[in-house]
């Protein structure tokens, strides 16, 4: 088995470093081994199987290998070659959104090998997907409701592909900077 490397900006920012966490969590469910991960500057061990993740702006792999061009906020691309993959976003955003749509349109479609997890082989079955949101802004008004847990709950926002949150209470919460640290 092909051990899975995420290779991701050199200075990402939080949105991507977000997006490195939740790829790594779902290679995780399909694999049952944390993933590699380097910088696009990092020498990469010959043998694993390479998941490009940035925007041609970040990370210089994703600029020598990518073939589509990206012209709105939060556009998309994932494509799925042979040997490599390829997570391209517009913005770091898009970025964010095409690894929520690889593992919903990719991933999941992937035969378990023996009933215990993806096996992560050359050659890849292709794929590709060019996509942007329609709707600009995409959210929840929670109107007076608590929510517990606010960073699962955010977490969960971004993995429907939501961008917007209005909390209106009577009175602003306690840890509101926080919520909007860990929103941003």
């Amino acid at each position: 088995m092909s051990k899975l490397a995420i290779i991701h900006p050199a200075n990402p920012s939080k949105t991507a470093r977000r997006a490195v966490a939740f790829l790594s969590e779902f290679l995780l469910d399909f694999t049952f081994e944390y993933p590699f991960c380097y910088s696009d500057f990092d020498t990469i061990p010959d043998g694993t199987l390479n998941i490009y993740l940035g925007t041609k702006e970040n990370n210089r792999k994703v600029k020598e290998l990518s073939e589509v061009i990206l012209s709105k906020a939060e556009q998309y691309n994932i494509c799925v070659k042979e040997s490599y993959v390829i997570i391209e976003g517009f913005d770091d955003a898009g970025t964010l959104y095409g690894v929520m749509d690889f593992y919903n349109h990719y991933l999941i479609k992937q035969k378990y090998y023996g009933g215990f997890g993806f096996k992560p082989e050359a050659p890849l079955p292709e794929f590709s997907r060019v996509s942007a949101p329609d709707t600009a802004e995409r959210g929840i008004w929670t109107w007076g409701h608590v929510i517990y847990d606010y960073k699962h709950f955010l977490d969960n926002m971004a993995k429907l592909k939501m961008n917007s949150i209005i909390i209106w209470n009577d009175f602003v919460p306690f840890n509101i900077q926080e919520i909007l640290d860990y929103a941003h």
